[in-house]
């Protein structure tokens, strides 16, 4: 999308990822956890448990001998490990010093830059499905633990996770502002794509941050001929349909990864980021075999490495995750 004046930045779209086909979870079957306690410490916690739920007394005439069997029903619909995951979730995306706060309850304007919300940008959002605020909150959480928290602090304030995004007239998967990330997350939605989301939305803001640390001569010279690094066609390549994100044989001898890659600079750019930060073995695959692209994720590299030096070679080539 094209710049627009007195526009903290103008939103970049990332094109949905299409969702796969949808596998039920296996229900839960293990059979249920059994304690063995004093009687003393059983009958004090059935009276504190009676202090806020009814309870339930069955008689049988089964006798056991100095023993007492208490049965606790927890909800059918929320197990034990869910509840655990949501806990971990809430707490890794708390605020703190150094972490941006996770939004995945709100959806309101006011969550975008007043101008954006207005022609042409128009930007909205919906909100997100309260079932999958909870694997949202883990997904960008685990996400986010990958950069130094110094990177975090000086560089991103927010995250906000919804059910759609839309601006200029199409949907999109992410968009970034001057300190805050934006991305759609949906029921059968991949959470990998939405971790993919976070590394490309968040190379948008140092890229925009850390501008001068970046070898532009570099990236250019691996670039094909006439390829225009001011050039913002992110939102027209989603409108005509040229923003496959699969990887093409034909544009990687070019040093492209894919389609969307060659609507402009930065979405170029974010192809490259978001693949070393997810270890793509299709990316490090084309990096040994394809000249531009080994020299083109070397820049990304050490664009990295000069904003924190933990962000290194070594640092990336341990994400390389294995066929």
């Amino acid at each position: 999308s094209s710049p627009t004046p007195n526009s903290p930045t103008s939103p970049k779209p990332m094109p949905p990822a299409s969702p796969p086909t949808a596998t039920p979870s296996p229900r839960h079957s293990t059979a249920p956890p059994v304690s063995r306690l004093p009687h003393d410490k059983i009958i004090a916690t059935v009276d504190d448990t009676a202090q806020t739920f009814k309870v339930l007394l069955i008689k049988t005439p089964l006798v056991l001998p100095y023993t007492s069997v208490f049965v606790r029903l927890e909800c059918g619909y929320w197990s034990d490990d869910a509840e655990k995951r949501l806990r971990e979730a809430i707490s890794a995306a708390a605020p703190q010093d150094n972490h941006p706060i996770v939004h995945t309850d709100r959806a309101d304007p006011d969550i975008f830059p007043e101008s954006w919300r207005s022609a042409p940008i128009d930007a909205s959002a919906g909100p997100l499905d309260p079932a999958l605020a909870a694997p949202a909150q883990a997904v960008v959480a685990a996400a986010l633990a990958k950069y130094p928290a110094s990177l975090l602090r000086d560089n991103l304030k927010a995250v906000y996770v919804v059910g759609k995004l839309r601006y200029r007239g199409i949907a999109a998967g992410g968009t970034n502002s001057k300190s805050a990330i934006y991305l759609a997350f949906m029921p059968r939605y991949p959470e990998a794509a939405l971790a993919t989301n976070v590394y490309a939305e968040f190379s948008s803001i140092l890229l925009r941050n850390h501008k001068p640390v970046f070898d532009h001569a570099a990236w250019l010279a691996n670039c094909p001929e006439g390829y225009n690094q001011d050039a913002t066609g992110g939102v027209d390549a989603i409108k005509t349909k040229r923003a496959s994100l699969a990887m093409d044989p034909k544009l990687l001898e070019q040093g492209f990864l894919h389609q969307y890659a060659t609507s402009d600079f930065e979405n170029d750019f974010n192809s490259y980021a978001s693949r070393l930060f997810t270890g793509d073995h299709f990316l490090w695959d084309a990096i040994e075999r394809h000249p531009r692209v080994k020299a083109k994720a070397d820049v990304v590299i050490r664009f990295y490495e000069a904003l924190h030096p933990d962000l290194n070679r070594a640092y990336f080539t341990g994400l390389r995750t294995q066929k």
